[in-house]
């Protein structure tokens, strides 16, 4: 045995509690009456390789809603990053469940925000109005055009359907090339859905695979299921003009007629959600979509 010091009592450690916070994700306060968006640090850094557009729009779809429309943000960041391909810093997430927050960083102008979802509530359309975000005036079932200036959408678990419909309004090299989609992956679809189907229901998403460049997101210990098929998706223009003839001759507006699994809230289908949006909207001044 190896020797050792008798050692004396040894005093019990005096514990104090320690307080813990567990949020509640699905509880929404009732907005006060004046809302300031809150500073964030930076949570989302996006860095591809290759070529890919600078982003000086964002578009952002429904909080939570898997058949909402895109939600967009019109011009807000200019990334300065140096390289061959900027990257998107300062980019947020918006909590899952949680309607309140902020989808922008404050290097967004919140006015220069521009959001839409079918499924918000009165509750939730005042918050967003208290936070200087702007409501689109319609259901524009993800038809929405991409003017002069790179845009970015953020359209995590949108309908199929959105996508294509976002595809077909803009469907020209110029236009796609300006646009930046972070959402459900293009590849996954493809994976996931019949040749046949995918051409026959979502023929813009088909025919644009070839001209797609893709980044799946990291994964995230905490949210495993929830951003696992998200990815990053931009339109070279040089993949663009390597495309057929035949693929920009093709405009037909999608009409989802023998589709089985549509997954998108028409403008017919809303009702009292357009009365809501546009009584948000009736007292601002316009700014150009």
């Amino acid at each position: 045995m190896c020797p050792c010091p008798t050692l004396g009592p040894v005093p019990s450690p005096t514990l104090s509690p320690i307080p813990l916070h567990v949020p509640d994700p699905l509880h929404i306060p009732s907005p006060p009456s004046t809302l300031s968006p809150p500073v964030f640090p930076p949570r989302v850094s996006s860095h591809r390789t290759g070529s890919c557009p600078h982003v000086s729009h964002t578009h952002v779809p429904a909080l939570h809603s898997a058949q909402s429309p895109c939600m967009s943000l019109t011009p807000c960041m200019s990334p300065t990053h140096p390289g061959p391909c900027p990257h998107v810093s300062h980019t947020y997430v918006p909590a899952p469940h949680s309607a309140l927050s902020p989808p922008v960083s404050p290097q967004v102008p919140p006015d220069r925000c521009l959001v839409f979802d079918p499924a918000f509530s009165e509750l939730e359309v005042a918050a967003l109005g208290e936070l200087g975000l702007r409501l689109l005036p319609e259901n524009e079932e993800g038809k929405h055009r991409v003017r002069d200036s790179p845009t970015l959408f953020y359209m995590v678990h949108c309908g199929k359907a959105l996508y294509n419909n976002l595809l077909w309004r803009n469907w020209a090299p110029a236009a796609l090339s300006n646009m930046v989609i972070i959402g459900n992956s293009f590849k996954g679809m493809q994976e996931r859905v019949l040749s046949r189907i995918l051409e026959r229901d979502y023929s813009y998403i088909a025919k644009i695979l070839k001209g797609t460049e893709e980044v799946a997101l990291p994964a995230h210990p905490r949210y495993t299921d929830t951003f696992n098929d998200t990815s990053v998706h931009w339109f070279p223009l040089h993949k663009l003009e390597q495309l057929s003839a035949e693929v920009w001759e093709f405009l037909e507006e999608p009409t989802y007629q023998e589709c089985e699994d549509l997954e998108i809230i028409r403008k017919e289908d809303e009702g009292r959600g357009l009365e809501l949006f546009s009584a948000a909207t009736t007292s601002s001044p316009d700014i150009p979509l």
